[in-house]
């Protein structure tokens, strides 16, 4: 039998969930994509709901406010960052 966490989800899926976020906040410096501020948290560019990966590429370090007002849509165009560069990790 597969262990699960609290959500439901297979044990596996929040061990690599948190290591991926991890390292999209060591990539991009702990700092929020959006306002500048302390990253702690990851989001994704295209919302998973919207058809976006968990590719790193979709991902950017993101502070707990702008990652929860964003829901489930999309940034508006006028971010205080450019993008981080795609990495090979």
């Amino acid at each position: 039998m597969t262990r699960r966490d609290a959500y439901g989800r297979p044990a596996w899926a929040s061990s690599y969930a948190t290591r991926l976020t991890r390292l999209v906040l060591q990539r991009d410096g702990a700092v929020c994509h959006y306002c500048g501020a302390p990253a702690t948290t990851a989001d994704h560019l295209v919302a998973r709901s919207l058809g976006g990966s968990d590719e790193p590429a979709n991902l950017v370090a993101c502070c707990t406010h702008c990652n929860y007002s964003k829901g489930a849509g999309t940034r508006p165009a006028t971010v205080r960052r450019p993008a981080p560069p795609s990495r090979e990790w």
